[in-house]
């Protein structure tokens, strides 16, 4: 299964000119972090950072880790 797929079905309620990021992205990141161990906001940003190489393999992320 595929990413974006996979969250096809989950909508986006955020403003249309406050996106700098892909909604996918963000829940990729987010999903991967809690996985690794990431119980806050900071931490998941930090897992991204971290892990921001290894994370344009797959995903876009054109504005950067969000």
């Amino acid at each position: 299964m595929e990413w974006p797929t996979f969250f096809a079905d989950v909508p986006d309620f955020r403003l249309n000119r406050r996106k700098r990021h892909l909604l996918l992205d963000i829940l990729v990141i987010s999903l991967l972090a809690v996985i690794c161990g990431a119980d806050y906001c900071e931490e998941i940003a930090l897992y991204g950072r971290q892990k921001e190489t290894f994370l344009r393999t797959f995903l876009s992320l054109p504005n950067g880790i969000p």
